[in-house]
């Protein structure tokens, strides 16, 4: 278990348990630290491919004893780049309903890296782009840049 000191001295009212297996973390507990008593607040699962690569990671809340699932990070690969959608949990229906966000990384040269953002259109039945940029490689420096 460590505790959260990322910019300051000040305690910040987190700490964190994290689970590795074969140098990868595999799990996340967040706890909330009050009057000195932790408790449980949210935990992170985490799935790697058989290339090392994060395909999946969890996001799950406490709430009346148990872990409930908030939504789900599924992370796909292909030549050009990366992609993440977003799912998340339907109390209704007792799963996961369909991506509601998707990300696109794709890299165009080396240090840069095109980077989209949609929103999933229910009128059209299809993923909708609201958001673009361009990423360049800060240690050269290089502004980011803004597309629309």
């Amino acid at each position: 278990m460590f505790f959260n000191l990322v910019n300051s001295s000040e305690p910040n009212g987190f700490c964190y348990n994290v689970a590795i297996d074969q140098d990868h973390v595999t799990m996340v507990n967040v706890f909330d630290v009050s009057e000195n008593i932790l408790e449980h607040k949210l935990q992170y699962e985490y799935a790697y491919d058989d290339q090392d690569r994060l395909v999946k990671k969890t996001a799950k809340i406490y709430k009346a004893g148990k872990w409930e699932t908030s939504y789900v990070l599924d992370f796909s690969y292909d030549i050009a780049g990366y992609s993440v959608t977003r799912r998340r949990w339907d109390a209704k229906h007792n799963s996961l309903a369909q991506a509601d966000e998707l990300m696109t990384y794709e890299t165009l040269a080396n240090g840069m890296m095109a980077v989209d953002t949609y929103k999933w259109d229910e009128k059209n039945n299809d993923f909708a782009r609201v958001d673009g940029f361009l990423m360049m490689n800060p240690g050269s420096d290089v502004l980011y840049a803004l597309l629309k």
